[in-house]
């Protein structure tokens, strides 16, 4: 709910917002200070498409959330093996971090962190295409780049994609992240 209050400072024009985000701080709910601009213009656009009651809207990101499980299923068959993977499937379907996902624009963050950690362990993986690799990669920057604009933290999330390409020995990888 703090977002969706500030989704009318929005306007028409997301430019001016983005540009006085920083200025405007103090007028802005706690949750939109806290965090950078995404999460609010986000509801805006989907304001823009016909999405506006929050149960509706909650509803859509809950959905969202619910793509960490299998995103950390194909990271972690791509790491460990299938045995693995599956083993560890219901501990993510049962984790109590449901609760959050069904409450939080952090839920979209989540799926995009999940996201990005998948596409760079795809990218990394032996007997790739090179191209392949490249764009596995690619993609995990644009999708890292993205999760910060939800949520100041989920950068470090990238540390763990860039231990992911040490150990697997893929240093032009960072640059196709980058």
């Amino acid at each position: 709910n703090e977002y969706l209050a500030d989704v009318p400072r929005i306007g028409h024009d997301p430019g001016a917002f983005l540009s006085t985000f920083v200025a405007h701080g103090p007028q802005l709910t706690a949750a939109t200070r806290q965090h950078p601009p995404l999460p609010v213009l986000l509801l805006w656009a989907a304001g823009r498409a016909g999405l506006h009651r929050p149960a509706a809207i909650g509803i859509a990101i809950t959905l969202v959330g619910a793509l960490v499980t299998p995103l950390v299923a194909i990271a972690m068959r791509s790491l460990s093996g299938e045995l693995a993977a599956r083993r560890l499937a219901p501990v993510l379907a049962l984790a109590p971090y449901a609760i959050w996902l069904a409450v939080s624009m952090d839920a979209i963050t989540a799926a995009l962190g999940a996201a990005f950690v998948a596409c760079g362990v795809l990218a990394s993986e032996r007997g790739r295409p090179a191209l392949s690799r490249l764009l596995w990669a690619a993609v995990c920057g644009l999708l890292i780049g993205t999760a910060a604009l939800f949520s100041y933290s989920v950068a470090w999330l990238g540390v763990s994609v860039l231990c992911v390409y040490f150990v697997r020995r893929r240093p032009l990888l960072p640059a196709a992240s980058g």
